[in-house]
């Protein structure tokens, strides 16, 4: 290793600061000061990191964003891809589509055909399946139960808010009047 002789002028009592301070580590002032100048330099390397990772982890979130809200959009079997985790945030419109589309839009068929406001998940498989779906029955009754319902019994249950669950497989449109008989299976 290289060495180079360094000649350093200081305040007295910046000097006799230094001389305790290595005295209670056991080492020469000389040591004393490159360790604290190395210490130093290492925490603002630190800093130097932490700030570019807090700038990339900031860039991170805004790119996943913008990618989790066009993937429907742009790669139409991101519907059908399994999945036990609950909707992405910002997931609520019905993009056309998608199976979210399309299982509102047979939900409005099956309204409309039958007349009745409430209808059930056997209801938009068959009108899916009829309307010639590519979306998997699994996927069809995950949207239904988990994406775009909450429970009129238990406030928001669902991450939904195009339909309305009345009881066990039975859901009515969120827009459709209530009717309380059919909401406790009268």
């Amino acid at each position: 290793m290289n060495t180079v002789d360094v000649t350093l002028t200081v305040p007295e009592e910046l000097f006799r600061s230094v001389e305790r301070n290595a005295s209670a580590a056991g080492v020469a002032p000389a040591e004393y000061l490159l360790d604290a100048i190395r210490a130093r330099t290492r925490t603002e390397e630190d800093d130097l990191a932490m700030e570019g990772y807090r700038e990339l982890a900031s860039e991170a979130r805004e790119f996943a964003a913008s990618a989790m809200a066009s993937l429907p959009g742009t790669w139409p079997e991101w519907e059908d891809v399994p999945s036990t985790a609950a909707a992405p945030r910002g997931y609520g419109a019905s993009t056309p589509g998608t199976c979210r589309a399309a299982v509102l839009e047979a939900a409005r068929a099956v309204v409309q055909q039958t007349g009745r406001p409430e209808f059930t998940t056997h209801d938009i498989l068959t009108e899916m399946r009829r309307r010639g779906s590519r979306y998997a029955e699994g996927s069809i009754r995950t949207h239904i139960s988990a994406y775009m319902t909450s429970d009129s019994r238990a406030g928001e249950g669902g991450t939904g808010s195009e339909f309305v669950r009345l009881r066990h497989g039975v859901y009515r449109l969120r827009s459709a009047p209530v009717d309380e008989g059919a909401a406790h299976g009268e």
